[in-house]
C-alpha cells in the first residue's frame, strides 16, 4: 500500500526541514519549500494527466535554476575562501538540488509510482544527468530515481564512468536497471578505487556478482 497522502502543511513541513540545511538565509530556505511544496501537492492531490506530469517538470527545473540564482545572491561573507567562493555558490545550489531530487524518490515516487514512468520525467532525469551544470546533484538522480524509470536510453554511462566519482552512482543505477553491458568497465573501475574507499569497491563488486562470468 502507498503511504497516506500528505497535506499542504504536512509537505511544507518536511521539505522545509530538508531545505533548510546550508548556508541560505531562512527567507531563501522557505521560499524553496514552498515551491517544492507546490509541486508535490499539485502531483499527488488528483489524476496524474500529462498536463500535470509537465507542470511538476518545469516546475522542478525552474527550481533548480532559481536555486543557482539564489546562491548567486548571498552576501560575499556567507562563504569562507575568495578563490573558492564560485565554485562554493555552485556546490552550494547542487547540494541542495540533490536534496530535491531525494524528497522526489524518497517521498513523492512512494506516493505517486506513476510519475516515474511517464516519458516527459525520463525526459527530466535525462537533463538532470546530462548537464554537467548540476554536478554533484546527479549522483543522486542516478542513484535514487533512474531506477524508479526502469529505462536507460539517451544516458550516456561510457561517458560518465571517464570520471571515478560517479562510479558508485553509476553501478547501482546499472545493476538497478539490470544492465550488463559494463562488466570490462567495472572490473577497470575496481582495479582503480583505493581501499579506504570501501563503500565504492562494495558498488562495484555487487555490480560484477551479478553480471560478470564466474571464474573457473
Amino acid at each position: 500500500m502507498p503511504p497516506e497522502p500528505l497535506s499542504y502543511e504536512e509537505w511544507f513541513k518536511m521539505n522545509r526541514f530538508y531545505m533548510s540545511v546550508g548556508t541560505f538565509e531562512a527567507a531563501q530556505s522557505e521560499e524553496f519549500a514552498r515551491r517544492l511544496t507546490e509541486l508535490f501537492v499539485s502531483t499527488t492531490a488528483e489524476r496524474l494527466t500529462e498536463e500535470r506530469v509537465e507542470y511538476f517538470c518545469s516546475g522542478v527545473m525552474s527550481l533548480c535554476d532559481f536555486l543557482f540564482e539564489e546562491a548567486a545572491r548571498l552576501p560575499d561573507e556567507a562563504f569562507d575562501n575568495d578563490f573558492l567562493r564560485p565554485c562554493q555558490r555552485h556546490i552550494l545550489a547542487q547540494q541542495h538540488i540533490g536534496a530535491v531530487v531525494r524528497r522526489i524518490a524518497f517521498d513523492l515516487l512512494p506516493r505517486k509510482r506513476s510519475l516515474a514512468k511517464s516519458p516527459i520525467f525520463y525526459r527530466m532525469v535525462c537533463r538532470l544527468i546530462g548537464d554537467a551544470r548540476f554536478g554533484v546533484a546527479r549522483f543522486s538522480v542516478l542513484r535514487y530515481l533512474l531506477g524508479k524509470t526502469g529505462r536507460n536510453d539517451g544516458i550516456d554511462f561510457a561517458a560518465l564512468l571517464q570520471d571515478p566519482d560517479f562510479y558508485g552512482s553509476c553501478f547501482t543505477a546499472l545493476r538497478r536497471l539490470k544492465d550488463g553491458r559494463f562488466v570490462r568497465e567495472a572490473e577497470a573501475a575496481l582495479a582503480n578505487v583505493p581501499d579506504d574507499d570501501p563503500e565504492t569497491r562494495q558498488t562495484i563488486r555487487r555490480y560484477l556478482d551479478l553480471f560478470a562470468a564466474p571464474q573457473d
